[in-house]
């Protein structure tokens, strides 16, 4: 991996990325990923020391928008209720 400065690795956790990269179930899919974040926040080859934000307000009434990690917005089946 390019971004790899520190030269870590770890079996356990490059299974749950690359699992989770092929899971279809969103539930699923974050349960892969948090247990791959213990991993990473166990181990600390890396220190976190801030987090982007990106506030944004959407209606009750708007479903389907979905707000990815890196503050991609997508638009599955968006529809506004009555």
């Amino acid at each position: 991996m390019p971004e790899n400065v520190a030269d870590w690795s770890d079996a356990e956790y490059d299974a749950l990325v690359r699992s989770s990269l092929r899971q279809m179930d969103h539930a699923e899919r974050m349960k892969e990923l948090h247990a791959a974040e213990d991993i990473l926040m166990r181990d600390l080859p890396v220190l976190p020391i801030y987090f982007y934000v990106t506030p944004y307000m959407q209606s009750a009434r708007v479903t389907g928008i979905y707000q990815s990690p890196f503050n991609w917005t997508f638009f599955r089946e968006a529809e506004v209720a009555d």
